[in-house]
């Protein structure tokens, strides 16, 4: 299924880069697996469980209407896998291929009486491809994979280790243009730390991220060794948005 357009889309697009066909593993897999964390030479750890075959599946919903009066809601599943990993010898970086599919669950039949509408853009059968790249401390993200342009051409999803306070830009232009981080555009700030309890189990260890991006306003939650358990994107105009949470996981190795 084709992904509509969360923030970290969005944030993919403007850079021009950045955003599964897997069955879940039975129950015994997924609590007992071990994460393939990335010690680094700086002695950080990047614990975001990035393996072949894990997956992570959530519910979503996506809001949109012209005003609050307006709005009407589809919900939908989406599940991410880990489908490839890849490696070069020119460059240190540990690239993740990750499939993402949607399932649409329920539409408003307003929506479906027009020819163009959210669901139909959504209902395709193959999946959509993006890439996470590891180096040093770092999680980059890519919507198209051009592992040579690090991290020019990227997402800086996450900068480990995640400590209530820490803030970075998502770009490196932004990076070396604000060095002071003067600038709130782009600039993700983990403002939170502490339990989640989700549909997916409850999780001591988890982190919450915000940032803004032109008129949107976005949430991110990552709970260490789990990967992201919750992501929002709200619009601050006219309304529209999404919410995905992590229901269900499994890593089989």
């Amino acid at each position: 299924m084709r992904a509509h357009s969360p923030l970290w889309v969005i944030a993919a697009t403007i850079l021009s880069t950045a955003c599964v066909v897997a069955a879940c593993e039975p129950e015994s897999t997924k609590r007992s697996a071990t994460t393939a964390a990335f010690s680094t030479e700086q002695g950080t750890v990047v614990d975001f469980p990035l393996a072949l075959g894990n997956t992570w599946v959530y519910s979503g919903t996506f809001y949109q209407g012209f005003n609050q009066d307006t709005v009407l809601t589809a919900t939908y599943t989406v599940t991410e896998t880990v489908v490839d990993v890849l490696s070069s010898e020119l460059k240190p970086h540990r690239v993740f291929q990750i499939a993402r599919s949607e399932e649409v669950r329920s539409c408003p039949d307003q929506w479906l009486e027009q020819p163009e509408n959210w669901c139909a853009r959504t209902d395709v059968d193959e999946p959509t491809y993006h890439w996470y790249a590891v180096d040093e401390s770092t999680l980059y993200h890519q919507r198209r994979l051009e592992i040579y342009q690090l991290p020019e051409r990227s997402i800086r999803e996450m900068v480990f280790p995640l400590a209530e306070g820490e803030a970075w830009y998502l770009t490196t232009e932004m990076a070396e243009t604000y060095p002071d981080q003067a600038a709130d555009s782009m600039l993700r700030k983990v403002e939170e730390e502490g339990p989640r309890e989700l549909p997916s189990g409850a999780f001591e260890a988890c982190f919450r991220m915000t940032e803004t991006i032109g008129g949107s306003g976005g949430v991110t939650w990552y709970c260490s060794r789990i990967g992201i358990v919750e992501r929002s994107t709200d619009h601050r105009g006219t309304p529209f948005g999404s919410r995905e949470v992590l229901i269900d996981y499994a890593f089989p190795r």
